[in-house]
């Protein structure tokens, strides 16, 4: 198995994507006989969220209280400390709505408030329960390849298990996890929408997040292989009056053109719909990080010269790569 430290020492490896936070130090400390060699970027351009996929084809999934308690259940900037930032606080935001953390999509004006409430999420969960026929087993897939989606599920399934903690008697929410090739994970969703939860990425293709929302979340799309993977919308899934104004806003932000008068303000009563709504359920960001080796030189279009490789895009990161050098 190739070792990446010596590679990139043997100058056999010259750039390394999707590093994890806490395998970081390998290639920044002194031990690691690299400071001339390689800098440790992270990418400018990242516009990837993780959620929770819901699945509301799914009868019990149609209710907003289930959704609503499963949200305000989950310790999002716990997970990130505990799973995914390694000591390191500066990196990954949890989200707190659709959009990503830090984007002009949020609400600058307010102080973002955290989705965590677990006495409200205990409370939409005894509400749901209430109904004699409401389902108390939930189906969690994520991709069986990736320790750290299999330890965030982990908690996941902790943090909405241990609201039933101290409570005595009656039915309590259980959430299964099912561990799952990425390939045959994403025909589940995206393709035979058999699932009820799924922990995937969802990747805004630009900054016009509204513009992307919109689409992901169209009924008219919620066919097998369409991009609503959600059912949000569809006549199946019974939408009520706000989901349908969520939908309304969405299409409405397209006709305008005012970005400070009129699309940054939609874009924020769309963020608070959405977070009654919940056609999915937002988790966090991640940072992405790679290691480049200092004789890789980046170029785009004609420039005629090297752009730094944190403005990479790692969804297309070898777009142009014919231009690239080594030097």
């Amino acid at each position: 198995k190739l070792d990446p430290v010596e590679a990139f020492r043997a100058d056999q490896l010259d750039i390394l994507p999707y590093v994890p936070t806490g395998e970081l130090d390998r290639y920044q400390s002194p031990e690691s006989g690299l400071a001339s060699k390689v800098q440790v970027v992270t990418a400018a351009n990242n516009r990837r969220v993780n959620m929770l996929a819901v699945n509301l084809r799914r009868p019990h999934l149609q209710s907003k209280q289930l959704r609503q308690g499963l949200s305000l259940a989950i310790d999002r900037d716990d997970i990130l400390r505990e799973v995914f930032r390694a000591g390191k606080a500066e990196y990954h935001k949890p989200m707190t709505g659709p959009f990503p953390p830090g984007s002009w999509a949020v609400n600058k004006g307010a102080a973002p408030q955290p989705l965590l409430n677990r006495n409200l999420a205990l409370a939409r969960m005894k509400a749901y329960l209430a109904d004699a026929g409401a389902k108390t087993d939930l189906e969690l897939l994520y991709p069986d390849d990736d320790p750290q989606a299999a330890a965030a599920c982990t908690r996941i399934k902790a943090d909405v298990e241990g609201l039933f903690r101290d409570v005595e008697g009656g039915r309590k929410i259980v959430v299964n996890l099912q561990p799952l090739p990425m390939r045959q994970l994403l025909v589940r969703v995206q393709d035979e929408h058999r699932f009820d939860l799924a922990y995937v990425p969802f990747d805004y293709p630009d900054d016009w997040y509204p513009y992307a929302l919109g689409s992901a979340l169209d009924g008219n799309a919620s066919g097998r292989g369409g991009r609503n993977w959600f059912g949000f919308l569809s006549r199946e899934t019974n939408p009520d009056a706000d989901d349908q104004r969520l939908g309304q806003l969405l299409n409405e932000l397209r006709l305008y053109r005012d970005f400070s008068g009129r699309i940054v303000p939609l874009t924020i009563e769309v963020g608070k719909l959405f977070n009654e709504s919940l056609p999915f359920i937002p988790l966090w960001q991640l940072d992405r990080h790679m290691v480049v080796h200092n004789a890789l030189k980046v170029y785009v279009d004609d420039s005629p010269n090297p752009i730094h490789p944190r403005l990479l895009d790692p969804n297309v990161l070898f777009q142009g790569v014919a231009r690239w050098r080594l030097d």
